[in-house]
């Protein structure tokens, strides 16, 4: 996965943002749990992506919130899910031929 300079620098911010130092490692285990331990440019951009709306989210009221996530849930969800099946077919593969 990406680190956090690059995410930095995805987002537009300064990497010795403290508020980034204590979001970025959020959001990796963020996309961890979801998709696992990955290498694929889909996850990159979701890990750039989660971590984004948790920086850009610290400050709204919540119904800003609810509808940005409401937004982003869509996006969230489907890149979630493309690597999850394509990660289980990889395991199925990997039994197989076993």
């Amino acid at each position: 996965m990406i680190d956090i300079t690059k995410v930095s620098n995805y987002i537009k911010v300064d990497g010795d943002d403290p508020a980034l130092e204590l979001i970025y490692p959020a959001a990796v285990e963020y996309v961890k749990a979801a998709v696992g331990e990955i290498e694929d440019p889909r996850a990159d951009l979701f890990l750039a992506a989660v971590t984004q709306h948790m920086y850009d989210s610290r400050n709204l009221h919540a119904s800003d919130s609810l509808k940005m996530r409401q937004e982003l849930d869509r996006v969230f969800s489907s890149i979630i899910q493309q690597l999850q099946i394509e990660g289980w077919m990889k395991e199925e593969e990997t039994n197989e031929t076993a």
